[in-house]
């Protein structure tokens, strides 16, 4: 589950990668321009492209800004070599489309996601949480990225928000403080709406209509798939053979939880389905299986800290944490004190 050494230096340093920036700097004046109180006329729709210098490789990005709680991040682009930078979804609802290329998500807790070829994801990431993406150099790359706020999206659903997932329902009415993110399954009319904003035709009049307009089918397409998903999920039912099976994944990470093997290959040691073990362990155990793993991190760390012996830089290492910075927010934000003063206690 963890990402390789040379992976993690490249999110440590996190380059300054000026389209980058720009873009981030356009999606940060957008919504605090839709955010103020003080302003009295709507948006107008803009659309920014941020090309890509030699060095950098060929291709752009555009950055367009429809109105308040909704923006659109559009990538055609072949890089020269792996970038890494930050999440700019901070705060967002962010509903991914890949058709081509590949990148890897890497989570606070070191955990990373793999999204690559034809893709579908609903994201979000709370205010105040860290989550980096690296892009892969050397392919073609053509995706768009919608963001739309929690009041937007309450706008457009409604009492609909109650037929969402559980973690994303809640970040749609601004009570989620987790990190949320699932896979939608991709259908022909997502691929020809993505196809239409890369694309959007030569009659400028009314291209902000038509981009806007797929947006807003892309986006019920992808919402539909997420509920539609959910209900599946939970209706999920479990035989004691399955139980048993899970029983013994929990086993599998009790004693591996310092370098925990992925789902995939859980799923190949107990011979189950990857859908029912991730859903059916969660059913039993009140907890999906990346909480049960830091779980138990953090109740080794508080153990280590309390015996004594160690500094936090070798408990971080035991516990399969890299880097002890990261090891040190997680665990405040479980305990809620630092494992500094617990260990400058003993």
């Amino acid at each position: 589950m963890h990402q390789s050494g040379e992976a993690r230096t490249a999110l440590n340093d996190m380059p300054a990668w000026h389209i980058t920036k720009s873009i981030q700097e356009s999606f940060s004046d957008n919504r605090l321009k839709a955010d103020s109180p003080e302003r009295r006329l709507p948006v107008l729709p803009q659309r920014k492209r941020f090309t890509l210098s030699q060095q950098e490789g060929r291709g752009y990005y555009d950055f367009v800004h429809f109105h308040q709680g909704l923006m659109l991040l559009v990538c055609n682009r072949h890089l020269n070599h792996d970038i890494a930078t930050k999440f700019i979804c901070e705060g967002f609802i962010k509903i991914h489309f890949r058709i081509s290329g590949e990148a890897k998500i890497v989570f606070q807790d070191e955990d990373s996601l793999k999204i690559e070829g034809l893709y579908c994801g609903i994201m979000t990431q709370p205010k105040g949480t860290f989550n980096g993406v690296t892009y892969k150099g050397g392919v073609e790359e053509k995706w768009i990225t919608i963001f739309c706020s929690p009041d937007q999206l309450s706008k457009y659903l409604g009492d609909g928000i109650a037929n969402l997932p559980k973690s994303l329902a809640s970040f749609s009415i601004n009570e989620a403080s987790e990190f949320y993110i699932d896979r939608v399954p991709v259908h022909p009319a997502m691929t020809y709406a993505i196809s239409s904003i890369i694309n959007p035709g030569v009659c400028k009049s009314l291209e902000f209509l038509r981009i806007e307009a797929a947006v807003l089918e892309l986006l019920s397409l992808a919402l539909d798939g997420v509920m539609e998903d959910s209900a599946k999920k939970e209706s999920v039912k479990l035989s004691i053979t399955d139980m048993t099976h899970i029983h013994e994944v929990k086993e599998i990470l009790f004693s591996n939880y310092a370098d925990p093997p992925r789902l995939d290959e859980l799923a190949k040691l107990v011979g189950m389905n990857q859908i029912k073990l991730n859903y059916g362990f969660k059913a039993m155990f009140g907890n999906t299986m990346s909480k049960y793993i830091l779980e138990c991190r953090m109740k080794e760390a508080l153990r280590l800290l309390e015996e004594g012996g160690l500094n936090i830089t070798q408990i971080s290492n035991n516990i399969g944490y890299d880097y002890s910075s990261n090891f040190s927010t997680a665990f405040k934000r479980y305990f809620g004190i630092s494992p500094k003063s617990i260990n400058s206690q003993h």
